[in-house]
């Protein structure tokens, strides 16, 4: 594995939340290089740990120490050392989303209607770590895409969770409440995965 002097994100897109360095080794010494609009996040074994704000950054055992205490405990620590490196985009980024849902029958099966629905969230990462975590290490996520595909996936299956509480009728006269009584739980939800939403239209 190449050993790596220098990590940092300078080509990030308007819709990424976040770019993986997958197994980099650096030595004491290396520079991290972290831009105005990011955080840069230490990540091994599937766990979040040392975060660093903007700024040019010189590693040494003080400023990653609980990567540090990580890797002594299994014996591995050295002048080189093996992580992964993620980047946190601070700003907010659009979520699309799309897709149909079913209202749910009321008695009779003709009274069940096929919904279409669309939309977008304006999100942020308020928790570097716990949104790292969640998204690179439970949820496996190994670029920009896998999260934009997991975020547009979570609120989909939210919005069909609500409009199957309903039946046809319900749901076209209360459209609007039902909508707004959507964005709870995926606030809720967002706020486990270390997101805020910003925003939102359905």
């Amino acid at each position: 594995m190449p050993l790596i002097n220098a990590v940092q994100w300078r080509d990030a897109g308007d819709d990424e939340l976040a770019r993986r360095f997958p197994e980099v080794s650096l030595r004491f010494g290396s520079q991290l290089t972290v831009m105005e609009n990011q955080w840069g996040v230490f990540f091994r074994d599937g766990k979040a740990l040392d975060v660093f704000e903007p700024g040019r950054h010189t590693i040494t055992s003080k400023n990653i120490p609980i990567l540090i205490d990580l890797v002594q405990g299994i014996g591995l620590i050295g002048d080189i050392f093996e992580c992964e490196v993620v980047f946190v985009n601070k700003s907010q980024v659009r979520v699309n989303f799309g897709g149909k849902a079913y209202s749910a029958p009321s008695g009779q099966i003709q009274y069940q209607a096929e919904i279409g629905f669309f939309g977008y969230l304006i999100i942020k990462v308020d928790d570097p770590k716990n949104f790292v975590t969640e998204l690179f290490g439970n949820r496996q996520a190994s670029d920009a895409e896998d999260v934009s595909r997991f975020l547009r996936g979570f609120v989909v299956e939210r919005v069909m969770d609500s409009f199957g509480g309903h039946d046809i009728f319900s749901l076209v006269r209360n459209l609007n409440e039902i909508t707004d009584n959507i964005l709870q739980p995926i606030n809720d939800d967002a706020k486990d995965l270390g997101l805020q939403v910003v925003d939102a239209l359905f």
